[in-house]
């Protein structure tokens, strides 16, 4: 083999090797929405002699990424292209979003007290608006709040009265 095949084929294999771990990358942060059907829960909640229309939705979500920020972006672009403002209906409007993992995906059929009583570990995010607004949005790993305030995130995709 001559010195100019030599680096021809090491040329090819970088380029080979870059070409796979881009695809890699691409992979690994790939980030698809699911709802959670037929998780949806509608309903009516008495509070100070004041009637208060509720809905809560639940969505699972397919992702590698674990940086809070990222996956705040993902989620408030899905909510802003896809509920719109449908909060605008309800007093209280919430949104649950719980990480797939295996056994745990798309095609979870039980009912909605079996999600929160027993994979509270694989929740994510909570969106929450109360009384028409925008309220707060809560991180969560392996069930517990990371993190409630959102003064480090931009909320320029979030809806708002």
């Amino acid at each position: 083999m001559n010195q100019k095949n030599h680096w021809s084929y090491i040329f090819l294999l970088f380029l080979l090797f870059m070409n796979l771990k881009c695809n890699q990358k691409k992979i690994e942060n790939e980030f698809k929405i699911f709802p959670l059907h037929p998780f949806i829960e509608e309903g009516i909640i008495h509070v100070q002699d004041e009637d208060n229309t509720t809905k809560t939705r639940f969505y699972i979500v397919e992702t590698n990424e674990t940086d809070t920020s990222i996956i705040a972006k993902n989620i408030d672009k899905f909510i802003q292209d896809s509920i719109k403002n449908e909060f605008l209906n309800y007093n209280l409007y919430n949104l649950w979003f719980f990480k797939s993992r295996k056994g745990f995906d798309k095609t979870f059929f039980e009912n909605s007290n079996d999600l929160l009583d027993h994979h509270t570990k694989d929740m994510m995010v909570e969106y929450f608006w109360k009384d028409r607004y925008y309220f707060q949005r809560y991180f969560y790993k392996n069930g517990e709040v990371i993190r409630e305030k959102d003064d480090d995130l931009k909320l320029e995709n979030i809806p708002t009265k």
